[in-house]
């Protein structure tokens, strides 16, 4: 009986310290917009009196956006347009790292 009860102290422990590990690395919405900024080129700028999105130069309008923060991940959607393109971005955050599962279309 004993050995059952130091496996499963084991066992608690271990997925206790997973489960730490994830909520101590689990990116915030700082984290998403510097990815956003590097892996899609969009920079979003909240300072100030003029705040607002460009994508290189040009303007972007930010149509929709949606954040889930479950302590262990950051799931983040949103959506922008710049003339006839719409950009769809989703990605999940887990780990200080950014999965990218976006598409883009282009509607005529």
């Amino acid at each position: 009986m004993n050995r059952v009860n130091r496996k499963f102290n084991w066992i608690l422990g271990f997925v206790g310290f997973i489960i730490s590990l994830l909520i101590i690395t689990a990116p915030d919405e700082v984290d998403y917009n510097e990815w956003l900024s590097s892996k899609q080129g969009i920079i979003c700028d909240h300072s100030g009196l003029e705040s607002g999105c460009k994508m290189g130069a040009r303007a972007i309008n930010r149509d929709t956006k949606e954040i889930k923060n479950a302590r262990i991940y950051l799931q983040v959607r949103e959506t922008f347009s710049q003339s006839n393109k719409e950009y769809d971005i989703k990605a999940v955050g887990v780990l200080n790292h950014f999965f990218d599962m976006s598409s883009f279309t282009i509607y005529d």
